[in-house]
């Protein structure tokens, strides 16, 4: 999932690569064009066994809910420490609108980071008021990996990089402070 809000190294670096489709294009204005044509606006997000549109706007919090979802999101990541979603969350949670509308919009399980959770919590906050519709979501013109990638490696070798594929590094020297160090 992509967002112009969240992503702002990604754009910026995109604004000045050309498309893959039309090299008069950078792959941000392509982007933006594609999204300007093709709005996200999901009319159900959930759907119930019988098939039908579950009602999400309310997101399916209880006040405890509520009240876990502040101590998390307030919570420094050294007290979160190594701890899992869970560690945080009552069951019920898991069950709620939100969950399953955040949990298939990012990925998440459970069992992940506290930390992590938290800090899309954070990143992501102003998804709350859109996550029923995914209006905030920008999609590329192909598939990330089309349009992103390709994209920037095209360019890269375009500039002199050589990608070197199905290797092995076993040994990495780097420069720190003027002195050349291996690892």
């Amino acid at each position: 999932m992509l967002t112009t809000d969240n992503y702002e190294c990604t754009w910026d670096l995109y604004k000045s690569i050309p498309s893959l489709s039309s090299k008069d294009k950078t792959v941000f204005n392509e982007t933006v064009k594609f999204n300007e044509a093709h709005k996200s606006n999901a009319m159900a997000r959930l759907v119930d066994r019988r098939h039908a549109k579950v009602p999400v706007s309310l997101m399916g919090f209880s006040m405890q809910d509520r009240m876990e979802l502040l101590k998390i999101s307030n919570s420094h990541d050294d007290m979160l420490g190594a701890s899992y979603i869970t560690d945080w969350l009552s069951p019920a949670f898991f069950e709620t609108e939100f969950w399953y509308m955040w949990a298939t919009t990012f990925a998440f399980q459970p069992w992940h980071s506290a930390v992590e959770f938290k800090r899309y919590l954070h990143r992501f906050m102003l998804e709350f008021s859109r996550i029923e519709t995914l209006a905030g979501v920008k999609r590329t013109i192909y598939n990330q990996y089309d349009s992103l990638a390709r994209s920037l490696q095209t360019w890269l070798e375009e500039h002199g990089v050589c990608f070197v594929m199905n290797c092995r590094v076993t040994d990495l020297d780097y420069k720190s402070e003027g002195m050349m160090q291996s690892v």
